[in-house]
């Protein structure tokens, strides 16, 4: 038997059957599947499809990565499935998104309406994490989201502009 490499197998189960993949989560949800269910983890299908993404983008362009996001956060959404569900650490879609470096899904998270000032369990949000963190990048995103609140404090006091002068991030 011969050997299929993962590279191989995922570029042939994505670019051949994402049609039938895309049949049968919808399937799946009209014969009752709770879109909200969550895993050991606390983890949402929504969640569990960034880190689908994560590996869908290793063998695939960020755009045809994209593409198969979409298809299954669409089906998702359309079955009113609950953006503001928090796994073990309180973290929320949009805030795995962020924290994980994904403006592409950060994007479409917000514009189906997630609460971009939800904060984990530590009163982080997604701009104090990512200001924590130094990822300057999702940050400089961040301010730019409409609604987002600069003065939301975490547990220990720290707002967005305490996280970026202690990384000396400010410009």
């Amino acid at each position: 038997m011969a050997q299929v490499s993962r590279n191989e197998a995922t570029n042939f189960l994505l670019t051949n059957s994402s049609t039938w993949q895309y049949f049968v989560r919808s399937r799946a949800i009209e014969n009752g599947a709770d879109v909200n269910a969550r895993d050991g983890n606390k983890l949402t299908a929504v969640m569990l499809s960034i880190n689908a993404w994560r590996e869908f983008r290793r063998d695939l362009s960020t755009e045809q990565a994209f593409e198969h996001w979409s298809k299954c956060f669409g089906v998702l959404c359309k079955a009113h499935a609950d953006l503001e569900v928090r796994d073990n650490e309180g973290r929320t879609a949009f805030f795995i998104a962020a924290s994980d470096q994904i403006p592409e899904l950060m994007h479409a998270i917000v514009q189906a309406g997630a609460n971009v000032n939800a904060q984990n369990d530590f009163g982080e949000t997604a701009l104090t994490h990512a200001l924590a963190n130094s990822f300057s990048f999702i940050s400089g995103l961040l301010f730019k989201v409409k609604g987002i609140d600069v003065n939301l404090a975490c547990k220990n006091g720290w707002t967005a502009l305490m996280h970026a002068a202690a990384n000396n991030t400010l410009k």
